[in-house]
């Protein structure tokens, strides 16, 4: 299946699909944070932690990395996704972490490239701009996203492993640079590459190609499709942080009309 088609369809199914959620009442009406485990801790439960357990991760510093992602109780669900909502948030009211940004939970299917050359299919992850420096991940060509093409309407632009570089592109050097066409017909869009990570770079695992979240979403910034992850700021202590963004998860739902006898108790697996 090929999950890409133009930016705003992406939002617009991400828009159905919570819809739907909320019809079934399988979205939780309360999620609540739970900063859940270090990146080196066995206890993690989807792809980073798999890489984890199968060899050392290519990140800087990985003992101060941490993943973020909701929980909810009262529905037994002990995983949800965030939103873009959900980093603004942590993002503001927040001191133990020096950085937070967010991938998707899972791969969002194809990115369907049509040129130049015989059309293929990669598998594809949207990503927070800072991800990657997040990580202290450097690419081995070009470089990664900015600020500004992570935003909503910011022309096409990514990121690409260093296995698809080998495989599809023949670890050609000039390859940052090129305009690749994605998608057919009417709905077909340039992204320049940018830049190729390493080969042992597979965070999430899988993935072979990586874009800017912001214009995969557009304005959708309440749909929860991703996970997030943090750095520890120097001295600071995973404690804090959980008591921080649980303050903000707290704060955050009140807000929104929720009531205090429904907030739950924020849990906390290390």
């Amino acid at each position: 299946m090929v999950l890409y088609i133009p930016r705003m369809t992406i939002a617009h199914d991400a828009r159905a699909a919570l819809r739907a959620f909320r019809r079934s009442g399988s979205l939780p009406a309360v999620v609540v944070l739970m900063l859940a485990v270090a990146i080196g801790s066995a206890t993690a439960i989807f792809s980073i932690a798999q890489g984890v357990l199968l060899r050392p991760l290519p990140v800087n510093d990985p003992d101060r990395v941490v993943l973020l992602w909701g929980r909810d109780e009262a529905r037994s669900q002990s995983i949800v996704e965030v939103s873009l909502a959900d980093l603004y948030a942590w993002r503001a009211g927040q001191k133990s972490l020096s950085g937070i940004e967010v991938f998707g939970s899972v791969n969002w299917g194809e990115l369907r490239i049509t040129a130049p050359g015989e059309p293929f299919g990669a598998s594809m992850n949207a990503v927070s701009a800072g991800f990657f420096e997040l990580l202290g991940t450097r690419p081995i060509l070009g470089r990664t996203f900015r600020r500004e093409e992570d935003l909503p309407n910011a022309p096409g632009t990514v990121v690409l492993s260093g296995d698809l570089w080998r495989r599809r592109f023949g670890s050609d050097p000039t390859v940052v640079g090129r305009v690749l066409t994605v998608g057919e017909g009417k709905d077909a869009k340039p992204f320049e590459v940018i830049g190729v990570m390493p080969p042992d770079f597979r965070i999430p695992s899988g993935a072979e190609v990586w874009i800017p979240i912001g214009p995969a979403l557009g304005e959708a910034d309440d749909v929860r499709a991703m996970y997030a992850v943090g750095r520890l700021q120097h001295g600071a202590n995973v404690d804090n942080a959980v008591a921080e963004i649980s303050t903000i998860a707290r704060n955050e739902e009140i807000e929104r009309g929720i009531p205090d006898s429904a907030i739950r108790k924020i849990l906390f697996d290390f």
